[in-house]
């Protein structure tokens, strides 16, 4: 059965949505055959931008959603490939706990383990977009989209 070339999944913004995505997404990048290590890399990656948007985009009293899209495209002629990831909220962001001398390691951490990060925030939420390092892997037959319930 074809791997489909594309993750997307639309999550709870609670304290679970950091783990229902990794979960997900492992998944997803194992049937792609994604290198183990640099799996491992985008699976911290995105774990960061979903904790952000679950802690930090919504209001107690207003819950939301989290989405979440990954592309794997071909990278130039070298055989290697990219993914391209998206995370995206609705939120309007609460203001940074009071409490945070451990805390401002996630967009250093997304930073580091990925090619490229743009964050951008406006009246409609905030979008974390990533792309990662290039990995070589073998390319399997590819489908169209892999949603939740997909496999």
């Amino acid at each position: 059965m074809p791997v489909p070339s594309a993750f997307h999944d639309v999550v709870l913004a609670d304290p679970c949505a950091p783990s229902v995505i990794r979960r997900r997404l492992n998944a997803w990048l194992s049937a792609l055959s994604w290198p183990v290590d640099a799996a491992q890399d985008v699976i911290l990656a995105v774990n960061e931008a979903v904790s952000n948007a679950a802690e930090h985009a919504y209001p107690p009293s207003r819950p939301g959603t989290i989405e979440v899209s990954v592309t794997a495209a071909a990278d130039l002629a070298d055989g290697c490939q990219v993914l391209t990831v998206t995370v995206s909220d609705q939120g309007i962001w609460r203001p940074v706990p009071e409490q945070h001398e451990y805390r401002r390691r996630g967009i250093p951490l997304m930073r580091a383990l990925s090619a490229l990060l743009h964050i951008a925030t406006d009246a409609n939420g905030t979008r974390v977009t990533m792309t990662t390092h290039p990995a070589l892997q073998p390319a399997p037959a590819l489908a169209k989209v892999w949603t939740h319930g997909t496999q």
